[in-house]
């Protein structure tokens, strides 16, 4: 199937808090095409003592570089990183995207949110979060 159907049939659920957009949001723009790798690490048990938790990343697509998303349009979503709702504890989760600096002949920017799914707790926890990118 097309990439975009795959992420339209996957039923993007951000975060079991309604208040997901309290997550911090990173915006980053591509200047062409450019394949970028996007991780989302926890800590590391041995060091932290803390269980993994399931966690998730979602990248959006927006017009504006400078606004915060408080709302979702389904069709802005580029990536669920836990596609399908695949949850599970890990500690590290990992997708390669390949993006253009254009959507329907307009600039856009994308925003990488974080987020968890713990069954109604609101666990806040450190985290790494890495981007490579071939530009």
């Amino acid at each position: 199937p097309d990439r975009d159907e795959e992420v339209k049939s996957s039923h993007a659920k951000m975060d079991t808090n309604d208040r997901w957009f309290n997550n911090p949001q990173y915006r980053f723009t591509v200047t062409k095409k450019t394949q970028v790798i996007i991780s989302l690490m926890q800590e590391d048990f041995n060091t932290s003592k803390k269980e993994y938790i399931p966690v998730n990343f979602t990248v959006v697509r927006v017009k504006s570089r400078r606004d915060r998303l408080y709302d979702l349009d389904q069709d802005d979503i580029v990536c669920n990183a836990a596609e399908g709702g695949q949850r599970f504890s890990q500690r590290e989760i990992t997708k390669t995207l390949v993006l253009e600096p254009t959507y329907n002949k307009k600039n856009v920017h994308y925003i990488i949110i974080p987020n968890t799914e713990n069954e109604g707790k609101n666990p806040e926890r450190p985290f790494f979060l890495r981007i490579f990118s071939s530009e």
